[in-house]
């Protein structure tokens, strides 16, 4: 998935990927960034969405 600041980026793709293949794995899930700490998926639904 393509960040969307970058040349080939694209925000809609971006947003989709994490809807559709990050949020609905369990809430429990760990997940790791590519940059900062890690969480799990209920941390950034509460945060994010």
């Amino acid at each position: 998935m393509a960040d969307a600041i970058f040349l080939h980026g694209n925000e809609k793709e971006m947003l989709n990927s994490i809807k559709n293949k990050l949020l609905i794995l369990p809430d429990d899930t760990l997940i790791y960034p590519g940059h900062g700490d890690p969480g799990i998926i209920i941390e950034e639904k509460e945060i994010y969405f």
